[in-house]
């Protein structure tokens, strides 16, 4: 049975692009639609195929020959040296902006095992989209930020000097440095504008507008708005 099992499933070009495209994504819809012709699919579907052929043994199978994983040691597979703590270290390495190949560096094993982690462990998996996605919502808004003028209230030093006279009418001058606050304005940045306001509004803030002076296929007649001079008094 496990021989008629390994030959049932032949691998067919779609499975192959569908694999290379999860190792490359990881997002079995995204792999998906690159993989198979969707445009006749409702989205509910395509993300339904998707996580069926996800699951199937022979697909994990190629996935982590692909990775150069060895799918026949350990439970279903796994790797060994995994464990549940990992979950709470790559949530929390993922809010500081680690990458995929940053998590290998740490957990000492090569970045294809990070790889067939999320496949076989879906908790992992889920703790480091949510820490990416909380890592890109923070760096989001301080991008916003930067895009808004500010004030800042810092301290600064100032010079004082204290002036007095003792009995015999002589003149005492003495010196200090006293912190006093001071409110200053922080315009926002011109690059984190342009750059949020070409990706929230492009049709509207590209570099360069095509603007169409046809209605219906005939030119709007050219309206003359005058030299700019000044015309003389009559």
């Amino acid at each position: 049975m496990a021989a008629t099992n390994k030959t049932a499933h032949k691998l067919t070009k779609n499975h192959k692009n569908f694999c290379l495209a999860y190792i490359r994504l990881q997002d079995e819809s995204a792999a998906y639609v690159e993989a198979y012709n969707v445009s006749a699919m409702k989205p509910e579907s395509i993300t339904k195929k998707a996580k069926e052929l996800l699951n199937a043994d022979y697909i994990k199978a190629h996935i982590a020959k692909l990775q150069g994983e060895d799918t026949g040691k350990g439970a279903a597979g796994r790797p060994l040296k995994y464990n549940e703590a990992f979950n709470m270290h790559a949530h929390k390495l993922c809010l500081l902006g680690a990458t995929d190949a940053e998590l290998a560096d740490f957990f000492e094993v090569n970045e294809s095992t990070i790889n067939k982690w999320k496949i076989d462990f879906p908790l992992f998996s889920e703790s480091i989209k949510n820490g990416k996605k909380v890592a890109d919502m923070e760096v989001a808004f301080s991008m916003y930020q930067s895009t808004q003028d500010r004030e800042i209230t810092e301290l600064k030093a100032i010079k004082c000097k204290e002036v007095s006279y003792d009995e015999n009418g002589k003149r005492i001058e003495i010196e200090r440095v006293q912190l006093a606050p001071e409110t200053r304005v922080i315009p926002g940045d011109y690059r984190s504008q342009s750059l949020w306001l070409r990706n929230r509004s492009s049709d509207n803030w590209r570099d360069r507008q095509e603007i169409d002076h046809t209605t219906k296929g005939e030119t709007v007649n050219n309206i003359s708005l005058g030299t700019g001079v000044k015309p003389p008094e009559e």
